[in-house]
């Protein structure tokens, strides 16, 4: 992915942090991260007090939190106390002794960025920043959602997402890696080649044609920042037929294309149209079988031009016959082929 990797990112990183503590104690990267992640008043000092003991705990930092809890005063005291508190409560957890197991590691993982306050935390920043890094803390959830919430479960899912690291390093490395990166991300990056996807009215843009101005302004402003990504090749696609929530939709190409200069764009291959528009004996032809969303399979059985607008009389499958204007119902009906039932 573009930017920054999925598992580089700050919050992600906090909460992995606070399960690599309860899974290996004497991980000290993991440690230092979340011994104030969010703040709870433990500073340099302090962490360094701690990291002293450890020498004493065989490297096992969490005992030594708990020896040096005495020697610490004010706000860091309060902190570790609480900070022991949580730790404890989910090493239970994941030992099965205490009550309330959760079903799997992801509703473990949930309850635990809330508890630590991750959650509040990121959703404060969320809120300033307009970014969406608590539904990054849910998305790390949903993938540990796949292991049990036991010992067994959280050394597998630590061990996943090291493989994806070492993986993702690997890919970075690769000269011929290509990069997926929303228009929103693309800021200040420039690449030898630019594909832009996706170019149809009622995906980008996403209104429909009398959508509000300022944001038809920005989604415009957002093209341009896209295709002045590129160096030397820019391809611009869009697609004739595009399954969106489960349905395909014909959606014709985004008023953006005709904006770009013509001598400076070469055309591949037949842009696609809405269906219906154009003589009767063009598109539809009786015996198309087509889609509807609302009515299932059908098969064409008479085209009529009515006032300029392609009018087709359907048989559907269903034994229901109706009569369609494809111009008007573009987004609800997917052309098959032609022929019969079969």
């Amino acid at each position: 992915m573009g930017t920054v990797s999925f598992y580089s990112r700050e919050e992600v990183k906090d909460a992995l942090a606070y399960l690599a503590v309860l899974a290996n104690p004497l991980d000290e990267i993991a440690f230092r991260r979340a011994v104030n992640k969010p703040p709870r008043g433990i500073g340099a000092k302090s962490v360094d007090r701690i990291l002293a003991r450890a020498s004493e705990t065989g490297g096992d930092l969490v005992e030594a939190a708990r020896r040096a809890g005495g020697d610490l005063r004010g706000k860091a005291s309060a902190g570790i106390a609480a900070l022991l508190e949580l730790l404890e409560k989910y090493d239970a957890v994941l030992t099965g002794g205490s009550g309330g197991t959760p079903d799997h590691l992801g509703e473990l993982m949930r309850r635990l960025v809330e508890d630590t306050g991750l959650r509040e935390h990121y959703l404060a920043i969320d809120r300033v920043e307009d970014s969406n890094r608590t539904a990054n803390l849910e998305e790390l959830a949903t993938a540990a959602a796949a292991y049990p919430a036991d010992t067994t479960g959280l050394a597998e899912f630590l061990e996943l997402v090291e493989l994806d690291r070492s993986l993702l390093e690997e890919e970075e490395a690769d000269p011929d890696r290509v990069t997926l990166i929303t228009m929103h991300n693309t800021k200040g990056l420039e690449f030898d080649r630019v594909i832009v996807t996706g170019l149809e009215e009622g995906l980008f843009p996403g209104g429909d044609v009398d959508m509000d101005p300022e944001e038809l302004e920005e989604e415009r402003r957002l093209f341009y920042v896209a295709i002045t990504r590129a160096r030397e090749d820019l391809h611009l696609t869009c697609c004739r037929s595009r399954m969106i929530y489960g349905r395909f939709r014909q959606n014709p190409p985004s008023r953006f294309l005709d904006e770009v200069p013509a001598d400076r764009v070469e055309n591949v291959g037949t842009p696609p149209s809405a269906p219906g528009r154009g003589a009767a004996g063009g598109r539809w032809r009786p015996g198309t079988r087509l889609y509807h969303d609302d009515y299932g399979t059908g098969v064409v059985q008479q085209v009529l031009q009515n006032s300029g607008h392609t009018v087709i009389h359907v048989a559907f499958e269903s034994g229901r016959t109706a009569t369609v204007l494809p111009e008007f119902a573009a987004h609800k009906i997917e052309v098959l082929g032609s022929g019969e039932w079969d």
